[in-house]
């Protein structure tokens, strides 16, 4: 890179935040794959090249000096890909912009973030963890506040997990609030959840409700799957990307999910924002994801976090008394055709709306 575009290149970070952002993900990506698996396929084939030029001495980059070449790597694919010049855009740039997250917008937001009394609630950790959190009895909202909410489009979705008042959404819903509102119309609730756990690899979150609303609340009639999902098998969901709940139905296509991230899966089915958070369930009514995202370049394929992942984070929980996640009670829908399974599961999948 020439003096001049160097200087180009650094004004641009300076004055462009956006290309600023997209210069930092690619950076650290591209850190990720020199310190990764493929540091391993570097020095082998860095081996097998000094045997060839010089059979009677091999060498191989040690990791200092990999990290000084990739950073000048880093620096030239960058202009490349990112194309702060007018150059055409690199592959890995468009595939960045195909990992959609399904969050719908509601009417009149405007992004602002939580200001409400710090006395009904303490700081969240916006990375993984748990966070002591207490409602204030005013923030149990009342079925005459149902009106209000009504009519407003969901951002997306949760679903009780457990009836002593446990939610999962997907975590990219919640931005920085501490509290969302949760609404199911067919049962006439509406009220404030905390928000108790997010994860910091994955994007998945965990809420819970005030205990009055607890009383309004009955057994889950699902139960995470024992089994991993194979390729080919049917699954379905329940979620908002309207103001109504929407039922859409797709088979696994992947094992992995976008770039084959393999703690996710890949399923054909169309899917809109406000499916974000929605479960998916198999034929026989039992958990086995959560939506988070559909690809934008190609038609009707969608991702969802796995459900053994989320399992195993659920079990973490109750062993260090973190949460009390109780789901003995839940049930299966199991031998019941769709539409049973489908009354038995809706009255457990709530929208989300910021307030």
């Amino acid at each position: 890179m020439s003096a001049k575009e160097m200087n180009a290149f650094e004004e641009k970070l300076k004055v462009d935040e956006s290309f600023r952002k997209e210069f930092e993900e690619y950076k650290a990506y591209s850190t990720a794959i020199f310190e990764g698996e493929e540091y391993g396929q570097i020095r082998q084939s860095l081996e097998e090249i000094h045997r060839d030029v010089y059979p009677t001495k091999t060498f191989f980059l040690r990791k200092p000096f990999l990290i000084a070449v990739s950073t000048a790597a880093i620096l030239v694919l960058s202009l490349l890909i990112i194309d702060p010049f007018g150059l055409e855009g690199g592959e890995m740039a468009v595939e960045a912009n195909e990992y959609n997250e399904l969050s719908g917008v509601e009417e009149g937001e405007v992004g602002e973030e939580d200001v409400a009394s710090e006395e009904a609630y303490v700081e969240a950790d916006t990375n993984e963890g748990v966070t002591d959190v207490h409602l204030s009895p005013e923030m149990v909202i009342t079925e005459d506040s149902l009106l209000d909410a009504i009519n407003k489009k969901p951002l997306g979705t949760a679903f009780l997990i457990s009836e002593k008042g446990y939610f999962i959404t997907a975590k990219h819903l919640l931005r920085k609030k501490k509290k969302v509102t949760l609404q199911q119309k067919k049962l006439g609730l509406t009220f404030h959840a905390k928000k108790v756990y997010v994860d910091s690899l994955l994007d998945f979150a965990i809420l819970q409700c005030d205990p009055k609303v607890v009383d309004h609340l009955s057994a889950v009639p699902f139960r995470f799957y024992k089994r991993q999902m194979e390729l080919g098998e049917e699954v379905f969901t329940l979620g908002y990307p309207k103001r109504d709940i929407v039922y859409t139905e797709g088979n696994v296509s992947s094992e992995t999910g976008f770039k084959s991230d393999t703690n996710y899966f890949e399923i054909s089915m169309p899917s809109n924002p406000g499916y974000s958070g929605a479960p998916l369930f198999n034929q026989h009514g039992d958990l086995v994801g959560i939506i988070t995202a559909n690809n934008s370049k190609k038609q009707s394929v969608t991702y969802a976090v796995r459900h053994d992942y989320i399992e195993h984070k659920i079990d973490e929980l109750m062993q260090t008394d973190s949460l009390n996640i109780d789901m003995r009670t839940n049930y299966r829908t199991y031998n019941k055709k769709r539409s049973e399974q489908i009354k038995k599961i809706r009255p457990f999948i709530f929208e989300i709306h910021r307030f």
